[in-house]
């Protein structure tokens, strides 16, 4: 689990200190120092690896597609829905809201197929 318990949005760990060169030059991320053994912790569901961030509840799936949906909106040019004008509702008149209640007149057309 040590690699799946840095799984949390926005990342701000590796899965390994040794993916890592900044993590695997320090000295103070060799194995058996307690920075190696952030990622050996027993950390309950719902606790992110960092304080920063939300954990993903040890899914790097959900973690890896949240950044990936933030980077591809990031990329998008154009207008998403919340950039677009809002319609202007109708100020209500009396002559407005009967102009819309007048019935509809229907026609009705028999048609015989006995013929």
């Amino acid at each position: 689990m040590s690699c799946h318990s840095t799984a949390e949005y926005k990342a701000h760990a590796p899965l390994s200190p040794l993916f890592d060169p900044k993590y695997s030059k320090d000295k103070d991320y060799q194995p058996g120092t307690p920075g190696w053994m952030q990622w050996f912790r027993n950390l309950p569901c719902g606790t992110p690896f960092d304080d920063e961030a939300k954990s993903m509840d040890f899914s790097l799936q959900l973690a890896a597609s949240l950044q990936n949906f933030k980077d591809w909106k990031a990329q998008q040019g154009g207008l998403f829905s919340a950039a677009y004008p809002q319609p202007k509702v109708l100020k209500s008149s009396t002559s407005a809201v009967k102009e819309q209640a007048k019935p509809v007149e229907k026609k009705v057309y028999k048609i015989d197929f006995l013929r």
